[in-house]
């Protein structure tokens, strides 16, 4: 089990919904105020933004320079919407890309600290993240298991404590049949000392609800305002209205999961009684008469009653009194 902020994550809590909105917020400050406030009406328990200096992350060469540069904020504005965020109940935090933007995460006071697929390798950035002593959410696209275990290992090493593990596909949408749910009960089996969850880039609603029937104490969905909004995220991300219909469908779907001893519930039991088919007579039954499967069998009937398992203990014996077709056949009337 592990916490964050004030949110237990674990087996016997609620699912951590993280509405992820990564660099959606287009590079301006007001639609990033906006989708938080989004996020708390869709009653999800984080929102994650991505905090990345372009210059220090990615080598102008690379495509993700122009992206991530078009889309950067001042660590002000940053300041100002950690602010907001903590003001309206919401926790945040933030994927960091550079060992040296560890320190923002103290200094805004997130919770925890995120890692994406794509540094799962980098263990300048795990040795930073490590030394700040918050969760760290660690997810595993492109990666295969032995490298997982050698990050796990790692931070261990370093001393973190609280790590949690989400399986991705890092594919922009990634296709259905590319998400291999149940590899989540490999990182489990793998890493049981830590929750696991999973970062869902599928368009819908589906997978991330499959993922919580499958044991997921963590969900990270990304969300924007529009779909139509320029950018690279926007397309395959949930609309304000989805993500508030994953945030109930988890819930109820983590109501259904329940218990798992197989027994009637106890609105059940009426029904049980009234439902259950017993052991009736088909005719009129004379005294002395023998029983056989012309004139006893199974029906839904009112009132007490002996199961139809009991059937062939009368065939062959004799009814001790006279019995009326549809009345129940009880042990005494054995002759």
């Amino acid at each position: 089990m592990m916490t964050i902020g004030t949110k237990k994550i674990g087996d016997t809590h609620p699912t951590y919904i993280i509405a992820e909105i990564g660099i959606n917020y287009n590079g301006k400050f007001d639609l990033a105020l906006k989708m938080i406030e989004v996020a708390k009406a869709a009653k999800v328990d984080a929102v994650k933004v991505q905090i990345i200096d372009a210059d220090k992350s990615y080598a102008r060469s690379s495509a993700s320079y122009d992206i991530f540069k078009k889309v950067q904020m001042s660590l002000d504005d940053w300041r100002k919407i950690a602010v907001y965020a903590r003001e309206i109940g919401m926790d945040m935090f933030a994927t960091f890309t550079h060992p040296d933007d560890i320190a923002i995460a103290e200094e805004f006071q997130f919770p925890a600290i995120k890692i994406s697929s794509s540094n799962l390798t980098n263990f300048l950035l795990l040795k930073a993240a490590s030394r700040a002593g918050k969760p760290l959410i660690v997810s595993t696209g492109l990666s295969y298991l032995s490298e997982v275990d050698e990050a796990v290992r790692y931070l261990e090493a370093q001393g973190q404590k609280d790590i949690a593990l989400l399986h991705c596909t890092s594919l922009y949408p990634a296709p259905a049949e590319t998400v291999h749910l149940r590899a989540m009960n490999t990182l489990q089996a793998a890493f049981p000392r830590y929750p696991v969850g999973l970062s869902d880039h599928t368009m819908g609603l589906h997978c991330s609800v499959a993922a919580v029937a499958l044991g997921a104490r963590i969900l990270e969905k990304h969300f924007t305002l529009d779909r139509a909004m320029e950018g690279p995220d926007h397309h395959f991300s949930a609309t304000p209205q989805e993500l508030a219909e994953l945030v109930c469908a988890v819930h109820e779907v983590e109501r259904a999961l329940g218990s798992a001893t197989k027994q009637p519930v106890t609105q059940e039991l009426p029904e049980r009684e009234k439902l259950q088919r017993k052991l009736v007579a088909l005719k009129d039954i004379g005294s002395g008469e023998p029983y056989t499967s012309e004139n006893i069998g199974a029906k839904r009937a009112s009132g007490g009653g002996l199961s139809p398992k009991y059937f062939e203990v009368f065939l062959g014996k004799c009814a001790r009194n006279n019995i009326k077709k549809d009345e129940a056949i009880k042990f005494d009337m054995i002759g």
